[in-house]
């Protein structure tokens, strides 16, 4: 990556929108560790051990995406992230939820694809 492209608006605009992607899944990893979500959880129908082992997730795709030794386990965690938030936005759907509870999934996916193709515009 040139010097220019550390610097440049696109450059910036994708650490914003990966900070706030990343944001979201510590906040999200950390209520779902400390059970803050157990209710919600358990009313889309997941088992109580499922909080644990997301909330796990979402920390260790957090450190993922701030590596630089290994580009490919960036490139999963974008994967990994888009797929817990189809998932989530699905879940909301599926038990009759109203669009608006899959809202912040939805818009926390658009942010992530986002971030994703300015990482990649940026890598040519």
């Amino acid at each position: 990556m040139t010097t220019l492209a550390r610097s440049s608006p696109i450059r910036i605009v994708q650490l914003v929108l990966q900070g706030l992607v990343a944001l979201i899944f510590l906040v999200a990893g950390l209520l779902n560790l400390t059970g803050a979500m157990t209710e919600e959880m358990m009313r889309l129908g997941y088992p109580g051990y499922f909080m644990t082992l997301i909330g796990i997730a979402y920390l260790i795709g957090v450190l993922c995406l701030y590596q630089s030794g290994l580009a490919f386990l960036q490139e999963w965690a974008f994967g990994a992230m888009a797929v817990t938030l189809v998932g989530a936005a699905g879940s909301h759907l599926a038990i009759g939820d109203p669009i608006t509870r899959a809202a912040p999934a939805i818009v926390t996916l658009i942010l992530l694809l986002a971030a994703y193709a300015l990482r990649h515009r940026l890598r040519r």
